[in-house]
Protein backbone atom coordinates (compact mmCIF):
# COMPACT_ATOMS: atom_id res chain seq x y z
CA UNK A 1 0.00 0.00 0.00
CA UNK A 2 1.78 2.92 -1.42
CA UNK A 3 2.00 6.01 0.78
CA UNK A 4 0.26 9.10 -1.43
CA UNK A 5 2.09 12.27 -0.07
CA UNK A 6 -0.11 14.43 -1.50
CA UNK A 7 -3.26 13.13 -0.49
CA UNK A 8 -2.61 12.41 3.15
CA UNK A 9 -1.48 16.24 3.35
CA UNK A 10 -5.15 17.19 1.68
CA UNK A 11 -6.91 14.85 4.56
CA UNK A 12 -6.18 17.26 6.73
CA UNK A 13 -8.13 19.87 5.18
CA UNK A 14 -10.80 17.42 5.46
CA UNK A 15 -11.19 17.20 1.62
CA UNK A 16 -10.70 13.81 0.01
CA UNK A 17 -12.34 10.68 0.07
CA UNK A 18 -11.07 7.99 2.98
CA UNK A 19 -8.63 5.67 3.03
CA UNK A 20 -10.34 2.22 3.57
CA UNK A 21 -9.53 -0.39 5.78
CA UNK A 22 -8.79 -4.06 3.29
CA UNK A 23 -9.25 -7.16 4.77
CA UNK A 24 -6.43 -9.24 4.95
CA UNK A 25 -3.29 -6.48 6.12
CA UNK A 26 -2.61 -6.98 9.05
CA UNK A 27 -1.32 -4.64 11.34
CA UNK A 28 2.08 -6.62 12.54
CA UNK A 29 5.53 -5.17 11.51
CA UNK A 30 5.61 -2.09 9.26
CA UNK A 31 1.83 -0.69 8.68
CA UNK A 32 2.20 -0.29 5.14
CA UNK A 33 2.71 -3.93 4.28
CA UNK A 34 0.20 -6.54 3.65
CA UNK A 35 0.67 -10.13 5.22
CA UNK A 36 -1.14 -12.97 2.85
CA UNK A 37 -3.50 -15.86 4.23
CA UNK A 38 -2.71 -18.97 3.36
CA UNK A 39 -6.49 -19.96 2.15
CA UNK A 40 -7.30 -17.01 0.18
CA UNK A 41 -11.59 -17.64 0.43
CA UNK A 42 -11.61 -17.67 4.57
CA UNK A 43 -10.12 -14.48 6.75
CA UNK A 44 -8.30 -15.60 10.00
CA UNK A 45 -8.15 -12.62 12.37
CA UNK A 46 -4.91 -13.50 15.33
CA UNK A 47 -5.30 -12.06 18.58
CA UNK A 48 -2.17 -12.87 21.27
CA UNK A 49 -2.30 -12.30 24.87
CA UNK A 50 0.41 -12.37 27.48
CA UNK A 51 0.61 -16.70 27.10
CA UNK A 52 -2.03 -17.49 24.60
CA UNK A 53 -3.24 -17.19 20.75
CA UNK A 54 -6.71 -17.59 19.62
CA UNK A 55 -8.47 -17.82 15.94
CA UNK A 56 -11.59 -16.43 14.99
CA UNK A 57 -12.73 -17.77 12.12
CA UNK A 58 -14.32 -14.73 9.51
CA UNK A 59 -16.45 -14.84 6.97
CA UNK A 60 -15.24 -16.48 3.21
CA UNK A 61 -15.29 -12.68 1.64
CA UNK A 62 -14.95 -9.06 3.23
CA UNK A 63 -15.16 -5.81 1.49
CA UNK A 64 -13.31 -3.19 1.70
CA UNK A 65 -14.62 -0.23 3.96
CA UNK A 66 -14.53 3.61 3.91
CA UNK A 67 -15.24 4.71 7.51
CA UNK A 68 -15.62 8.25 6.29
CA UNK A 69 -14.91 9.96 9.47
CA UNK A 70 -13.97 13.99 9.45
CA UNK A 71 -14.63 13.99 5.81
CA UNK A 72 -15.29 17.51 3.83
CA UNK A 73 -15.99 16.61 0.16
CA UNK A 74 -14.85 19.73 -1.79
CA UNK A 75 -14.84 21.00 -5.36
CA UNK A 76 -11.54 22.75 -4.87
CA UNK A 77 -9.14 22.83 -1.85
CA UNK A 78 -7.08 26.32 -1.50
CA UNK A 79 -3.88 25.74 0.82
CA UNK A 80 -0.50 27.92 1.33
CA UNK A 81 2.72 25.72 1.64
CA UNK A 82 6.36 25.95 0.96
CA UNK A 83 6.18 29.54 -0.15
CA UNK A 84 3.02 28.98 -2.29
CA UNK A 85 -0.88 29.67 -2.74
CA UNK A 86 -2.40 26.21 -4.24
CA UNK A 87 -6.05 25.43 -5.27
CA UNK A 88 -6.15 21.59 -5.84
CA UNK A 89 -9.22 20.28 -7.38
CA UNK A 90 -10.69 18.08 -5.03
CA UNK A 91 -11.78 15.20 -7.35
CA UNK A 92 -8.25 14.46 -9.13
CA UNK A 93 -5.97 16.07 -6.17
CA UNK A 94 -4.00 18.21 -9.78
CA UNK A 95 -2.79 21.87 -8.96
CA UNK A 96 -5.58 23.18 -10.62
CA UNK A 97 -4.18 27.03 -10.10
CA UNK A 98 -1.01 28.61 -7.94
CA UNK A 99 1.09 31.11 -7.50
CA UNK A 100 3.53 33.19 -5.11
CA UNK A 101 2.23 32.86 -1.46
CA UNK A 102 0.68 36.70 -0.54
CA UNK A 103 1.36 38.25 -4.25
CA UNK A 104 -0.73 35.99 -5.81
CA UNK A 105 -3.24 35.21 -3.08
CA UNK A 106 -6.23 37.50 -4.48
CA UNK A 107 -5.27 36.14 -8.43
CA UNK A 108 -5.69 32.07 -7.08
CA UNK A 109 -8.52 32.82 -4.76
CA UNK A 110 -10.63 34.37 -7.79
CA UNK A 111 -9.70 31.71 -10.29
CA UNK A 112 -10.74 28.95 -8.25
CA UNK A 113 -14.37 30.87 -7.41
CA UNK A 114 -14.76 31.30 -11.29
CA UNK A 115 -14.20 27.60 -11.57
CA UNK A 116 -17.44 27.11 -9.89
CA UNK A 117 -19.14 29.60 -12.11
CA UNK A 118 -17.48 27.81 -15.28
CA UNK A 119 -18.07 24.13 -14.78
CA UNK A 120 -20.79 22.25 -16.35
CA UNK A 121 -22.37 22.05 -13.04
CA UNK A 122 -22.81 25.48 -11.15
CA UNK A 123 -21.93 25.87 -7.66
CA UNK A 124 -19.71 23.45 -5.12
CA UNK A 125 -17.50 23.72 -1.92
CA UNK A 126 -14.37 25.54 -2.04
CA UNK A 127 -12.36 24.74 1.38
CA UNK A 128 -9.70 27.45 2.88
CA UNK A 129 -6.89 25.98 4.84
CA UNK A 130 -6.47 28.06 7.69
CA UNK A 131 -3.67 30.54 6.97
CA UNK A 132 -3.42 34.93 6.24
CA UNK A 133 -4.59 35.39 2.59
CA UNK A 134 -3.49 39.11 1.19
CA UNK A 135 -5.82 39.64 -1.44
CA UNK A 136 -5.35 42.71 -3.30
CA UNK A 137 -8.49 42.90 -5.03
CA UNK A 138 -12.09 42.53 -5.01
CA UNK A 139 -13.17 38.99 -4.53
CA UNK A 140 -16.31 38.00 -6.67
CA UNK A 141 -18.52 34.76 -5.58
CA UNK A 142 -21.24 34.44 -8.68
CA UNK A 143 -22.02 30.88 -8.79
CA UNK A 144 -25.41 30.06 -7.07
CA UNK A 145 -25.29 26.88 -4.98
CA UNK A 146 -22.30 27.49 -3.37
CA UNK A 147 -20.18 27.16 -0.37
CA UNK A 148 -16.84 29.00 0.63
CA UNK A 149 -15.73 26.90 4.39
CA UNK A 150 -12.72 27.55 6.51
CA UNK A 151 -11.29 26.60 9.61
CA UNK A 152 -10.80 30.31 10.06
CA UNK A 153 -8.49 31.20 7.35
CA UNK A 154 -8.10 34.67 7.55
CA UNK A 155 -8.31 37.23 4.05
CA UNK A 156 -6.94 40.79 5.02
CA UNK A 157 -7.51 42.39 2.10
CA UNK A 158 -5.07 45.05 0.53
CA UNK A 159 -5.91 48.74 -0.65
CA UNK A 160 -7.12 48.14 -4.08
CA UNK A 161 -9.05 49.70 -6.71
CA UNK A 162 -12.92 49.85 -7.00
CA UNK A 163 -14.51 47.55 -9.28
CA UNK A 164 -17.57 49.55 -9.64
CA UNK A 165 -20.07 52.12 -7.87
CA UNK A 166 -18.92 55.03 -4.60
CA UNK A 167 -17.45 52.04 -2.51
CA UNK A 168 -14.56 49.76 -2.16
CA UNK A 169 -15.74 45.83 -1.80
CA UNK A 170 -13.89 43.39 -0.77
CA UNK A 171 -15.76 39.96 -1.11
CA UNK A 172 -18.62 40.47 -2.95
CA UNK A 173 -21.63 37.77 -3.93
CA UNK A 174 -22.45 38.80 -7.46
CA UNK A 175 -25.18 37.67 -9.49
CA UNK A 176 -24.37 35.70 -12.34
CA UNK A 177 -26.15 35.17 -15.06
CA UNK A 178 -29.01 37.08 -13.92
CA UNK A 179 -29.06 36.19 -10.32
CA UNK A 180 -27.42 34.28 -7.75
CA UNK A 181 -29.03 32.14 -4.86
CA UNK A 182 -28.24 29.73 -2.44
CA UNK A 183 -24.76 30.81 -1.47
CA UNK A 184 -23.60 29.97 2.21
CA UNK A 185 -19.88 31.84 3.70
CA UNK A 186 -18.81 29.96 6.72
CA UNK A 187 -15.64 29.99 9.01
CA UNK A 188 -14.03 33.00 7.38
CA UNK A 189 -12.63 35.49 8.55
CA UNK A 190 -13.03 39.00 6.52
CA UNK A 191 -10.39 41.55 7.83
CA UNK A 192 -11.50 44.75 5.70
CA UNK A 193 -7.59 46.37 6.65
CA UNK A 194 -9.23 50.08 6.62
CA UNK A 195 -7.73 52.36 8.55
CA UNK A 196 -5.79 53.86 6.12
CA UNK A 197 -8.30 54.41 2.64
CA UNK A 198 -10.03 57.37 1.50
CA UNK A 199 -13.09 55.58 -0.02
CA UNK A 200 -16.60 54.42 0.81
CA UNK A 201 -15.99 50.73 2.34
CA UNK A 202 -17.65 47.61 2.56
CA UNK A 203 -15.61 44.51 3.58
CA UNK A 204 -18.26 41.95 2.46
CA UNK A 205 -21.13 43.13 0.44
CA UNK A 206 -24.05 40.99 -1.06
CA UNK A 207 -25.37 42.18 -3.92
CA UNK A 208 -29.04 43.00 -6.22
CA UNK A 209 -30.32 40.19 -7.04
CA UNK A 210 -28.75 37.41 -4.82
CA UNK A 211 -30.88 35.49 -2.29
CA UNK A 212 -30.53 33.30 0.21
CA UNK A 213 -27.73 34.10 1.16
CA UNK A 214 -25.66 32.78 4.77
CA UNK A 215 -22.79 34.03 6.71
CA UNK A 216 -22.14 31.22 9.58
CA UNK A 217 -19.29 31.24 11.94
CA UNK A 218 -17.80 34.42 10.53
CA UNK A 219 -15.67 37.11 11.74
CA UNK A 220 -15.72 40.27 9.80
CA UNK A 221 -13.71 43.42 11.28
CA UNK A 222 -12.30 46.62 10.05
CA UNK A 223 -15.29 48.36 7.54
CA UNK A 224 -13.54 52.13 8.09
CA UNK A 225 -12.59 54.99 5.85
CA UNK A 226 -10.57 57.94 7.43
CA UNK A 227 -13.88 60.47 7.59
CA UNK A 228 -15.05 57.91 9.93
CA UNK A 229 -18.43 57.64 8.19
CA UNK A 230 -18.13 55.36 5.19
CA UNK A 231 -17.02 52.09 7.01
CA UNK A 232 -19.61 48.99 6.72
CA UNK A 233 -18.84 45.61 7.90
CA UNK A 234 -21.35 43.67 5.59
CA UNK A 235 -22.94 45.82 2.89
CA UNK A 236 -26.33 44.27 1.24
CA UNK A 237 -27.78 46.18 -2.12
CA UNK A 238 -31.59 46.89 -3.11
CA UNK A 239 -33.03 43.82 -4.31
CA UNK A 240 -31.36 41.20 -2.65
CA UNK A 241 -33.12 38.52 -0.45
CA UNK A 242 -33.46 35.55 2.42
CA UNK A 243 -29.83 36.78 3.99
CA UNK A 244 -29.15 34.90 7.61
CA UNK A 245 -26.22 35.96 9.78
CA UNK A 246 -25.87 33.14 11.78
CA UNK A 247 -23.32 32.85 14.76
CA UNK A 248 -20.62 35.50 13.76
CA UNK A 249 -19.00 38.21 15.06
CA UNK A 250 -19.07 41.74 13.24
CA UNK A 251 -17.32 44.53 14.83
CA UNK A 252 -14.95 47.75 13.81
CA UNK A 253 -16.93 49.37 10.97
CA UNK A 254 -17.10 53.02 11.67
CA UNK A 255 -20.74 53.65 9.86
CA UNK A 256 -22.94 50.14 9.53
CA UNK A 257 -21.83 46.63 11.21
CA UNK A 258 -24.85 45.56 8.06
CA UNK A 259 -26.54 47.28 5.83
CA UNK A 260 -29.43 45.49 5.47
CA UNK A 261 -32.03 46.22 2.38
CA UNK A 262 -33.23 42.55 2.31
CA UNK A 263 -37.15 42.15 2.97
CA UNK A 264 -36.37 38.72 4.34
CA UNK A 265 -33.76 38.70 6.90
CA UNK A 266 -32.79 36.40 10.09
CA UNK A 267 -29.73 37.65 12.74
CA UNK A 268 -29.55 34.97 15.30
CA UNK A 269 -26.64 33.78 17.66
CA UNK A 270 -24.49 36.21 16.83
CA UNK A 271 -22.35 39.33 18.09
CA UNK A 272 -21.79 43.02 17.31
CA UNK A 273 -19.08 45.19 19.25
CA UNK A 274 -17.71 48.86 18.39
CA UNK A 275 -19.95 49.44 15.27
CA UNK A 276 -20.94 53.22 14.25
CA UNK A 277 -19.49 55.19 17.06
CA UNK A 278 -20.08 58.12 15.04
CA UNK A 279 -22.93 57.72 12.95
CA UNK A 280 -25.19 55.01 10.73
CA UNK A 281 -26.77 52.05 13.58
CA UNK A 282 -25.57 48.38 13.92
CA UNK A 283 -28.18 47.38 11.77
CA UNK A 284 -31.09 49.07 9.78
CA UNK A 285 -34.17 46.87 9.54
CA UNK A 286 -35.50 47.89 6.24
CA UNK A 287 -36.94 44.64 5.77
CA UNK A 288 -40.35 43.25 5.84
CA UNK A 289 -40.19 40.45 7.94
CA UNK A 290 -37.02 39.80 10.16
CA UNK A 291 -36.22 37.88 12.95
CA UNK A 292 -33.29 39.03 15.84
CA UNK A 293 -33.01 36.65 18.25
CA UNK A 294 -30.26 35.47 20.87
CA UNK A 295 -27.72 37.98 20.08
CA UNK A 296 -24.78 39.80 22.07
CA UNK A 297 -24.72 43.87 20.89
CA UNK A 298 -22.66 45.79 22.94
CA UNK A 299 -20.34 48.84 22.99
CA UNK A 300 -21.71 50.23 19.52
CA UNK A 301 -23.26 54.06 19.26
CA UNK A 302 -26.43 53.09 18.09
CA UNK A 303 -28.61 49.84 18.31
CA UNK A 304 -30.71 48.33 16.18
CA UNK A 305 -32.70 50.68 13.50
CA UNK A 306 -36.39 49.69 12.61
CA UNK A 307 -36.67 51.88 9.28
CA UNK A 308 -38.29 50.66 6.51
CA UNK A 309 -39.61 54.23 4.96
CA UNK A 310 -39.36 52.48 1.41
CA UNK A 311 -41.82 49.59 2.36
CA UNK A 312 -44.63 49.27 4.22
CA UNK A 313 -46.41 46.01 6.11
CA UNK A 314 -44.31 43.61 7.83
CA UNK A 315 -43.53 41.67 11.18
CA UNK A 316 -40.33 42.04 13.33
CA UNK A 317 -39.36 39.97 16.34
CA UNK A 318 -36.81 40.70 18.21
CA UNK A 319 -36.34 38.23 21.00
CA UNK A 320 -33.55 36.86 23.57
CA UNK A 321 -30.51 39.17 22.98
CA UNK A 322 -28.78 41.38 25.53
CA UNK A 323 -28.31 44.97 24.76
CA UNK A 324 -25.25 46.71 26.73
CA UNK A 325 -23.87 50.29 26.23
CA UNK A 326 -25.08 51.01 22.82
CA UNK A 327 -25.31 55.16 22.77
CA UNK A 328 -23.83 58.58 21.83
CA UNK A 329 -24.09 60.88 24.66
CA UNK A 330 -24.40 63.62 22.50
CA UNK A 331 -26.73 62.31 19.82
CA UNK A 332 -29.95 61.07 20.69
CA UNK A 333 -30.03 57.03 19.96
CA UNK A 334 -31.77 54.08 21.55
CA UNK A 335 -30.59 50.66 21.88
CA UNK A 336 -34.05 49.87 19.36
CA UNK A 337 -35.17 52.97 17.48
CA UNK A 338 -38.53 53.47 15.33
CA UNK A 339 -37.88 55.74 13.16
CA UNK A 340 -39.53 56.27 9.95
CA UNK A 341 -41.60 52.97 9.88
CA UNK A 342 -44.96 51.96 9.26
CA UNK A 343 -44.15 48.12 10.20
CA UNK A 344 -47.34 45.79 10.83
CA UNK A 345 -46.11 44.61 14.01
CA UNK A 346 -42.46 44.70 16.10
CA UNK A 347 -42.53 42.23 18.91
CA UNK A 348 -39.53 42.79 21.74
CA UNK A 349 -39.34 40.11 24.29
CA UNK A 350 -37.31 38.87 26.61
CA UNK A 351 -34.68 40.79 25.76
CA UNK A 352 -31.82 42.44 28.19
CA UNK A 353 -30.65 46.33 27.99
CA UNK A 354 -28.06 47.76 29.98
CA UNK A 355 -27.02 51.13 29.54
CA UNK A 356 -25.01 53.41 32.53
CA UNK A 357 -26.24 56.25 34.12
CA UNK A 358 -26.59 58.83 31.44
CA UNK A 359 -26.78 62.40 31.99
CA UNK A 360 -26.67 64.20 28.81
CA UNK A 361 -28.48 66.73 27.08
CA UNK A 362 -30.11 64.37 24.45
CA UNK A 363 -32.13 61.31 25.15
CA UNK A 364 -30.58 57.84 25.10
CA UNK A 365 -33.17 55.33 25.72
CA UNK A 366 -33.39 51.68 25.74
CA UNK A 367 -36.13 51.81 23.48
CA UNK A 368 -36.88 55.58 21.72
CA UNK A 369 -39.50 56.23 19.24
CA UNK A 370 -38.35 58.77 16.67
CA UNK A 371 -41.03 57.91 13.81
CA UNK A 372 -43.16 60.49 12.14
CA UNK A 373 -44.98 57.50 10.58
CA UNK A 374 -48.32 55.71 11.50
CA UNK A 375 -47.49 52.23 12.94
CA UNK A 376 -49.20 48.79 13.47
CA UNK A 377 -48.85 47.01 16.80
CA UNK A 378 -45.64 47.29 19.23
CA UNK A 379 -45.44 44.90 21.98
CA UNK A 380 -43.10 45.15 24.89
CA UNK A 381 -42.63 42.49 26.91
CA UNK A 382 -40.96 40.25 29.45
CA UNK A 383 -37.72 42.53 29.07
CA UNK A 384 -34.84 43.84 31.68
CA UNK A 385 -34.08 47.44 31.65
CA UNK A 386 -31.19 49.00 33.48
CA UNK A 387 -29.60 52.33 33.59
CA UNK A 388 -30.40 55.23 30.98
CA UNK A 389 -30.36 58.87 29.90
CA UNK A 390 -32.88 61.49 30.30
CA UNK A 391 -35.65 58.90 29.44
CA UNK A 392 -35.72 55.17 29.93
CA UNK A 393 -38.36 54.17 27.50
CA UNK A 394 -39.66 57.14 25.51
CA UNK A 395 -41.64 58.44 22.50
CA UNK A 396 -39.59 60.73 20.86
CA UNK A 397 -41.84 63.34 19.29
CA UNK A 398 -45.76 64.02 20.23
CA UNK A 399 -47.40 64.74 17.01
CA UNK A 400 -48.01 63.78 13.15
CA UNK A 401 -48.50 60.01 13.76
CA UNK A 402 -50.36 57.53 15.28
CA UNK A 403 -49.25 54.25 16.81
CA UNK A 404 -52.61 51.76 16.31
CA UNK A 405 -51.84 49.56 19.89
CA UNK A 406 -48.66 49.54 22.18
CA UNK A 407 -48.50 46.73 25.24
CA UNK A 408 -45.64 47.28 27.44
CA UNK A 409 -46.25 44.51 30.59
CA UNK A 410 -44.16 42.29 32.32
CA UNK A 411 -41.19 44.37 32.28
CA UNK A 412 -38.45 45.06 34.99
CA UNK A 413 -37.06 48.41 34.56
CA UNK A 414 -34.70 49.09 37.36
CA UNK A 415 -31.71 51.44 38.92
CA UNK A 416 -33.58 54.05 36.28
CA UNK A 417 -31.39 57.06 36.95
CA UNK A 418 -33.90 59.61 35.81
CA UNK A 419 -37.46 59.47 34.08
CA UNK A 420 -38.77 56.01 33.10
CA UNK A 421 -39.71 57.78 29.66
CA UNK A 422 -43.37 58.93 27.42
CA UNK A 423 -46.26 57.01 25.97
CA UNK A 424 -47.80 58.71 23.43
CA UNK A 425 -50.63 58.68 20.74
CA UNK A 426 -51.53 55.17 20.42
CA UNK A 427 -55.05 54.50 19.78
CA UNK A 428 -55.23 51.29 22.23
CA UNK A 429 -52.74 51.17 24.99
CA UNK A 430 -52.16 48.62 27.84
CA UNK A 431 -49.83 49.46 30.23
CA UNK A 432 -49.36 46.19 33.00
CA UNK A 433 -47.29 44.55 35.54
CA UNK A 434 -44.62 46.43 34.56
CA UNK A 435 -41.80 47.53 37.92
CA UNK A 436 -40.23 50.77 37.68
CA UNK A 437 -37.39 51.88 40.00
CA UNK A 438 -36.15 54.92 40.14
CA UNK A 439 -32.61 54.82 41.57
CA UNK A 440 -32.62 58.74 41.33
CA UNK A 441 -35.47 58.93 43.30
CA UNK A 442 -38.65 61.00 41.70
CA UNK A 443 -38.39 59.51 38.30
CA UNK A 444 -41.82 59.63 36.32
CA UNK A 445 -43.54 57.46 33.28
CA UNK A 446 -45.65 59.89 31.36
CA UNK A 447 -48.69 58.91 29.65
CA UNK A 448 -50.80 61.13 26.93
CA UNK A 449 -52.63 61.94 23.69
CA UNK A 450 -53.80 57.92 24.01
CA UNK A 451 -57.42 57.31 22.32
CA UNK A 452 -58.03 54.35 24.99
CA UNK A 453 -56.51 51.61 27.05
CA UNK A 454 -55.48 50.70 30.29
CA UNK A 455 -52.89 50.87 32.82
CA UNK A 456 -53.00 48.48 35.78
CA UNK A 457 -50.90 46.18 38.21
CA UNK A 458 -47.93 48.25 38.07
CA UNK A 459 -45.54 49.08 40.83
CA UNK A 460 -43.00 51.94 41.31
CA UNK A 461 -40.77 51.91 43.78
CA UNK A 462 -39.22 56.43 44.26
CA UNK A 463 -41.02 56.81 40.75
CA UNK A 464 -44.94 57.42 39.67
CA UNK A 465 -47.17 57.05 36.61
CA UNK A 466 -48.98 60.51 35.48
CA UNK A 467 -51.69 59.55 33.02
CA UNK A 468 -52.81 62.69 31.01
CA UNK A 469 -55.27 60.80 29.11
CA UNK A 470 -58.74 59.19 29.75
CA UNK A 471 -57.99 55.43 30.25
CA UNK A 472 -58.52 52.95 33.21
CA UNK A 473 -56.61 53.10 35.44
CA UNK A 474 -56.39 50.70 38.48
CA UNK A 475 -54.48 48.61 40.86
CA UNK A 476 -50.91 50.24 40.03
CA UNK A 477 -49.00 50.79 43.68
CA UNK A 478 -46.36 53.65 44.38
CA UNK A 479 -43.75 52.57 46.87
Amino acid sequence: MARDVTRRRLLGAGATIGMGSIAGCSGSGDPETATETADPTSTATTQTTDQSETTTEGPEEQEPVADGSGLIPAAYVVTKEDGEIRAYNGQTLAVEYSGSAGADDGRVLQETFDALAAGSVTGGRVFIRRAEYTPDRQLDLTSSYTEVRSDFARLTFQDHPRDDGESQTDFAIEPGDGSTEHVTIQGLVLDGNKDARTSRTRTADVRANVSHVTFRDCVVFGGKSVDGDGGYGIGEDNDADHVTIDNCIVRDSDRHGYHTSAPHLRIVNSTFLNNAKETGDVFDLAATDAVIANNHFEGNGHGIKIDDADRSGGNIVITGNVFVDNYLPDIASGQVEFADTTVDSVTISDNTFILPDIDAGETSAHVLFSSDESLGSVRIRNNHFEGGGPNALTWFRETGRKLRTLVVEHNTFERIPHDVGLLASAERLLVRDNLFDCSGGGGSLTIKECSSGVVSGNVSYDASIDVQSDLVVERNHEL
